[in-house]
């Protein structure tokens, strides 16, 4: 349905985004997430170079965010949606199957990794999906084959909420998400919604907002016809979700309100929530002054090993002619005339090489130890741990102890995996308005909305230690006398995330089986044959006795 008189005005939509933009600006989010990502890429000494060129540093931010990133995202994500009653028509089969379908189609094992890692630097980011048409069943995904256009990370830099102390994303009155576009391409969408040419032709480029966060260096890159800042309007009516997209001066393309879609097509991931707030501070932020300290160190110590830990030349510069040769391996070295090689050698001398305190070592080493420590990322927790000398299972218990300061991290991650099901019932809903079509018949819509089904949210660990404990306990059950679990268990439990070739195996197994049955049926078959064969000849041995019977007594009848 389109709304082209808008009771929202161009000039109203971009003050409610100016407010979002002096919020940020207010708060320091802006600046705060360039300089995580700064640190966190190892842009550490920006700006800064020392004759030599750039200077050392040791980054502890990456394998920290790397590690709990992996930590986090690393866990094999399951919806299923279940009903309490009966499921004749077998839509919940069908809703499954769709959003297992979708869940592959859009790569979002990829799309979590991405959000974990935004997240846990600048704090909090978004998964928006744009186009819900992807989960109507009249609309075929293989026919939509742009997966950009099925979810989009957002950095929440770019996400401006209308409540910034609302935790709930569902609960904000409206959402503007910031896109830098192409002029061309805006422009190209306003003619393709029958803006007027005059208008589409005040489109023009401008300056990036401090809320695009770039840690290159430089100017944004040279194209023609330049970008445009572009605004996405969301907001919840009566009548569903609406949105709008507009420029500074102008909506180029329309409201447009999706009927009975009352969920926003996004969610979002926030680690360490700031108290009362919306959003979060990351991994990164609290470990950069650390960060500095350990580099600072770094540099001091480099420049006292220069000064005193290697010899130093020294000479008579009255004596030497050619000073420049002495540290040219196999130069002449001129001297003068009235000078013998005696005397030379009196002349030339090295100052012996001091020996460097260690204080500065052991600082940085204990700073270094310590950061990560206290970010729940030590040696243990980061898997440095020799395999040899500790058993799967035991390294599994050091690392599930390490992460126990995770376990909001990937409770919050786990509630996000939720809240996609929730949205994805909602467009499934929306995007089927008058049916939808189960495994065993047909609903309408609102049996649909009516079926309240359960959403069973599973995240388990595919950590590889992890997975080597569990199949060691599966071995452990499988080869008790008696066994435990049978072969089809050990099978079923060991899961695809193991390095055990189940497919293979199961194939293996019902090729075997196939032979089996084959030969018992080949074997029944011979078994009935002979019983045949035995039978038969039993009843032709009595009839011949007959038949000699009959000669026997027509002999003796005849003598």
């Amino acid at each position: 349905m389109m709304e082209r008189a808008e009771t929202t005005s161009a000039i109203e939509l971009w003050q409610k985004y100016e407010q979002g933009l002096d919020y940020g600006r207010q708060t320091g989010r802006f600046d705060n997430a360039e300089k995580c990502w700064r640190f966190f890429e190892g842009d550490q000494w920006r700006r800064i170079k020392n004759a030599d060129g750039a200077l050392p540093f040791y980054n502890i931010i990456r394998p920290v965010v790397n590690y709990k990133k992996a930590r986090i995202a690393m866990n094999a994500k399951t919806i299923t949606f279940s009903l309490d009653e009966r499921d004749d028509a077998g839509v919940m089969d069908a809703v499954n199957e769709q959003v297992k379908a979708a869940w592959e189609f859009g790569k979002m094992d990829n799309i979590c990794w991405e959000t974990v890692e935004m997240a846990l630097v600048g704090g909090d980011a978004v998964i928006y999906f744009p186009d819900g048409r992807f989960f109507s069943q009249q609309e075929k995904l293989c026919r939509c084959n742009d997966r950009r256009r099925f979810a989009r990370v957002l950095d929440g830099c770019h996400v401006f909420l209308g409540d910034e102390e609302e935790t709930d994303l569902q609960n904000q009155p409206y959402i503007i998400v910031e896109e830098r576009l192409l002029t061309e391409q805006i422009r190209r969408t306003a003619r393709l919604n029958g803006i007027p040419e005059d208008e589409v032709a005040n489109i023009m480029p401008d300056e990036r907002s401090d809320a695009e966060i770039t840690t290159a260096d430089g100017d944004e890159q040279k194209v023609v016809g330049g970008y445009t800042t572009s605004i996405l309007f969301l907001e919840r009516t009566e009548k569903g979700i609406r949105f709008c997209r507009a420029v500074r001066d102008l909506i180029y393309q329309p409201f447009h309100t999706i009927d009975g879609l009352q969920y926003y097509p996004m969610v979002s991931y926030t680690v360490n929530r700031q108290k009362g707030k919306a959003r979060g501070f990351g991994e990164v932020l609290h470990m950069i002054p650390n960060q500095i300290a350990i580099n600072r160190t770094l540099v001091q110590r480099s420049e006292a090993i220069k000064m005193a830990a290697f010899p130093k030349l020294i000479y008579n510069k009255s004596v030497v002619q050619n000073p420049g040769e002495l540290t040219n391996a196999g130069a002449a070295i001129e001297i003068e005339d009235n000078m013998n090689l005696t005397n030379v050698l009196n002349t030339v001398g090295y100052l012996q090489a001091q020996p460097v305190s260690g204080d500065a070592t052991n600082f940085e080493n204990e700073l270094i130890s310590i950061t990560k420590e206290l970010a729940g990322a030590g040696d243990a927790a980061l898997g440095n741990i020799n395999p040899e000398q500790a058993s799967g299972a035991a390294i599994t218990a050091v690392q599930d102890q390490a992460d126990i300061p995770l376990n909001r991290e990937v409770s919050a991650f786990a509630q996000m995996i939720e809240d996609i099901a929730i949205v994805w019932y909602h467009l499934i809903m929306t995007y089927n308005p008058i049916s939808f079509k189960g495994k065993n018949g047909t609903v309408s819509r609102r049996a649909l909305e009516e079926l309240c089904p359960k959403i069973e949210i599973n995240v388990s660990s595919t950590i590889p230690d992890t997975v080597t404990a569990r199949i060691n306990t599966l071995y452990s059950l499988l080869a008790a006398n008696p066994p435990l679990i049978t072969f089809e268990e050990f099978m079923e439990l060991a899961g695809s995330d193991s390095n055990i070739p189940i497919e293979k195996l199961k194939a293996m197994r019902e090729e075997a089986e196939n032979r089996r049955m084959l030969q018992q049926a080949e074997v029944m078959e011979q078994q009935a044959m002979d019983i045949q064969n035995e039978v038969a000849g039993e009843t032709l041995g009595g009839m011949m006795s007959e038949a000699e019977a009959g000669g026997m007594f027509a002999g003796m009848m005849g003598g």
